[in-house]
Parts: C-alpha cells; sequence; structure tokens
C-alpha cells in the first residue's frame, strides 16, 4: 500500500469523522 494512499484515506477521515463512525 502506498504511503500517499494511506495518508489521503487519512485526510479523509479526518475530514468527515461522522461517516466513519457511520460504516463503524
Amino acid at each position: 500500500m502506498d504511503i500517499a494512499a494511506a495518508k489521503k484515506v487519512l485526510r479523509l477521515a479526518d475530514r468527515a469523522p461522522d461517516a466513519w463512525a457511520r460504516y463503524y
């Protein structure tokens, strides 16, 4: 897994914590 891809995922998670909370 690319580090850049991981960073993108982390950024999306930080921007939309509510969305992640719904999935998990």
